[in-house]
């Protein structure tokens, strides 16, 4: 007999592909779904009835501004109540990192947060710091164009020099200074 670590009977599915729901159970091991059908044979360690609640595939937020909430509230309650299990932050060409302010915080960047919580001069630290919070969701990350202009132009206000542009590819490939 196949085991589980949770299996969840008698519930709704939707797959994702636009069908009809099917009625069935979802098998999930080591926080991942196993198997999905009719799984009368499996055991699981905890066992859930599902009658009359449904099961999706997670929804991802395309166009989000938690790239530091991510951080400093892991659980992503607003999202996972939502269904929410995969945020893309980065968008607006505002980003956490990579960031080095040497001035005031400029527009539109503040709507992250406040000026003390651009720690993350390179992307990879960025990262690192989205690994240790272990937030609830995934999260995929853009890099914010005016992140880049912030870090190597005196003002944002301008067209960026070759030089600058130069700087900017070379963090963007190379993650780094």
């Amino acid at each position: 007999m196949p085991t589980c670590d949770t299996l969840i009977h008698n519930v709704q599915i939707f797959d994702g592909s636009g069908n009809e729901p099917q009625h069935g159970a979802v098998a999930i091991a080591d926080g991942r779904i196993q198997d999905v059908a009719d799984l009368n044979d499996y055991s699981g360690a905890e066992t859930l009835d599902g009658r009359g609640y449904a099961l999706a595939p997670g929804f991802l937020d395309v166009h989000t501004h938690d790239d530091l909430y991510v951080i400093h509230e892991p659980e992503m309650l607003p999202k996972l109540s939502q269904g929410v299990t995969t945020v893309i932050v980065g968008n607006c060409g505002i980003s956490a990192a990579p960031v080095r302010l040497s001035r005031e915080l400029p527009d539109p960047m503040n709507l992250l947060g406040e000026a003390n919580a651009f720690r993350y001069p390179t992307f990879a630290e960025y990262a690192l710091a989205i690994t240790a919070a272990r937030p609830t969701v995934n999260v995929a990350a853009l890099v914010g164009h005016t992140a880049l202009r912030n870090n190597h132009m005196d003002r944002l206000d301008r067209a960026a020099t070759a030089t600058e542009i130069a700087a900017m590819q070379k963090i963007l490939c190379k993650g780094h200074d």
